[in-house]
């Protein structure tokens, strides 16, 4: 029997292929939706399906239905509170920025690291973390100004860390612990020549070499602070060894990393290619996750990648995005497995675009 993709429950069995306006399969004869089945069919702007009839006796009750109206209301009242809170968070965010670069200026003096200063500049912004949505961490590189960008980062690496440490189900206070080595990571840098912080264009191999010593100078600056845990400390100095040996300053494999250090390659990865600094342009995030995703066997930890890309995959459901051929659509489902190759919709008709069907296409911007 016909039945409308409104009335769809889970358990109910298609009776009949569902074929799209491409006229590839959605769903096959025989299929026992769940309810992914039916948010990609419903996203196809599919009416009626044909349903089996000796599973049909489970109808939707009106009930049910106005219980949906009140849940809609319910988040358009929850999207306005949220939106309140980011913008709040971004005042707070700059606020850290500016004291982290008080600090730095200081430790180019030769001050000693204070770590009660630098708590009290990022544990508040920290303790945020627990009400905002994803929308803000994949925000973050706008904020930063190029000649700024280390303080940026810095802040930025925090943030991104104990967000992911919190979603891989740390504890409370690991989780800060995870951000405060985040913030600490690059305080070696203030040791730099600032002709090299600030260079326009690409570095050399001196220079680079010269920035790769930048954990180890981090970690002298913060080893004999007693107020740090041993894993605060290890992320510090350990936070550029990758998984296949070849990072630095230890040349380490990942099954000697410490798991914070691990949680914080990911996040300074990701930060550091998504925003513009004095040498690099920045790149599409949605190319930088995808690099993240490639590399991840060779250089990363498969459990912070996956947690970082599930993070990417919930934010970026039902978002707006320009694709490169010039289409300005809505994402209108995301394949966990492949979040960057998700479906939209186009604004402009009811044309469909599978981007997992479609290599030639990708999204060029990500409007929110």
């Amino acid at each position: 029997m016909k039945m409308k993709t409104s009335h769809l429950m889970p358990g109910y069995v298609l009776q009949k292929d569902i074929i799209g306006k491409s006229n590839r399969p959605i769903a096959l004869k025989g299929t026992e939706l769940t309810e992914n089945d039916i948010q990609i069919i419903q996203k196809f702007l599919i009416d009626t399906v044909d349903i089996d009839t000796l599973v049909t006796d489970n109808k939707p009750s009106n009930k049910v239905n106005e219980h949906s109206k009140e849940e809609a209301v319910d988040n358009i009242h929850s999207h306005s509170v949220q939106e309140k809170k980011n913008g709040f968070f971004l005042k707070e965010y700059r606020k850290a920025v500016s004291a982290y670069k008080d600090q730095f200026l200081k430790w180019q003096q030769s001050m000693p690291v204070s770590i009660p200063d630098l708590r009290n500049a990022i544990i508040p912004l920290l303790e945020q973390l627990e009400q905002l949505d994803a929308n803000v961490i994949f925000s973050l590189h706008q904020f930063a100004r190029t000649e700024e960008y280390i303080f940026h980062h810095s802040v930025a690496t925090s943030l991104i860390s104990a967000f992911i440490a919190k979603e891989m189900g740390y504890r409370r206070g690991e989780w800060i612990q995870v951000g405060l080595a985040g913030v600490l990571c690059d305080c070696g840098m203030a040791k730099l020549d600032i002709d090299v912080i600030q260079k326009q264009g690409p570095l050399t191999s001196k220079e680079f070499k010269n920035i790769k010593k930048h954990p180890q100078t981090s970690y002298v600056m913060i080893k004999d602070l007693p107020s740090l845990t041993s894993g605060v400390q290890l992320a510090v100095l350990q936070h550029h060894e990758r998984g296949n040996g070849e990072g630095y300053p230890l040349g380490m494999t990942l099954n000697k990393v410490h798991p914070y250090a691990r949680i914080i390659a990911v996040a300074d990865s990701y930060h550091a290619m998504a925003t513009t600094t004095c040498y690099r342009k920045a790149r599409n995030i949605v190319n930088v996750i995808e690099e993240l995703h490639v590399s991840t066997i060779r250089l990363y930890d498969p459990d912070v990648v996956n947690t970082f890309m599930n993070i990417f995959s919930n934010w970026l459901e039902n978002s707006k995005v320009v694709l490169n051929n010039g289409v300005e659509g809505e994402i209108v489902f995301v394949n966990k497995h492949e979040p960057t190759r998700p479906i939209v919709k186009s604004n402009n008709s009811n044309d469909i675009f599978s981007l997992e069907q479609l290599p030639e296409l990708y999204i060029d911007k990500i409007l929110g």
